[in-house]
């Protein structure tokens, strides 16, 4: 999915920028707290960060991940309400903060970034929906293969013999919370793809050493994790 920055013209981009604030989260810092009030949105201008939601008292749910150029906080700045997720900064995040009344203005006055906001919005609600998908029709051990993949693709570090080193600082509860599975049920694929020389794993990172082995494990056709 392109991010939302990335789709402005250079007059949006700049009249965007003035009308924000920049700021900085350091790791492990929160950017934005589910239930709260949602007077702001931000755009990542570098730095990762990570979408997810509290279910019952000691389960969270993996949502997302948020890179340069992608807008977050956009339903509750935009339509009022309480935040519906939790944002987390993996490493530190530089972002612009818009105050959601500057934001709405500015949607008013540029049509066009009004059109590619809706055009986001319609890009992660399809991106849902295939995630539904996949958790009704593929086993915990495809989708994981499948979150790997695209891990790897999207923001791995290439190895020189074909791998992809994915060191996003995710834990194996986080890879298990994105895909739907235990954390038990990741450590066991794991192992598994260790034994067969398709992963390595250390703290917090894994490489995908034998790509062509994890597809075969993810299935063909295979909708995205």
């Amino acid at each position: 999915m392109e991010d939302f920055w990335g789709r402005l013209t250079v007059p949006e981009q700049t009249a965007l920028a003035t009308v924000a604030s920049p700021s900085r989260f350091q790791a492990d810092s929160t950017i934005l707290l589910e239930h709260d009030a949602g007077d702001h949105v931000l755009v990542i201008r570098s730095g990762l960060a990570k979408v997810y939601a509290r279910v019952g008292a000691d389960r969270e749910v993996l949502l997302a991940l948020r890179r340069p150029g992608d807008i977050i906080g956009e339903m509750a700045g935009t339509a009022g309400g309480r935040r519906s997720a939790t944002v987390v900064a993996i490493d530190t995040v530089d972002a612009l903060l818009i105050k959601a009344d500057r934001f709405a203005a500015f949607l008013g006055q540029f049509t066009h970034a009004s059109t590619v906001l809706n055009s986001v919005l319609v890009d992660r609600l399809r991106y849902c929906d295939s995630c539904r998908v996949a958790a009704a029709t593929l086993s915990a051990g495809q989708r994981l293969a499948r979150l790997l993949l695209w891990l790897g693709d999207e923001f791995g570090e290439p190895t020189g013999d074909g791998g992809r080193k994915i060191a996003l600082g995710l834990s194996q509860d986080d890879l298990g919370a994105f895909v739907g599975a235990s954390q038990r049920a990741v450590a066991r694929e794991m192992k598994k793809w260790r034994r067969r020389g398709i992963v390595a794993t250390g703290r917090r990172w894994v490489t995908v050493r034998q790509p062509d082995g994890l597809r075969r494990i993810a299935g063909p056709g295979a909708p995205p994790p």
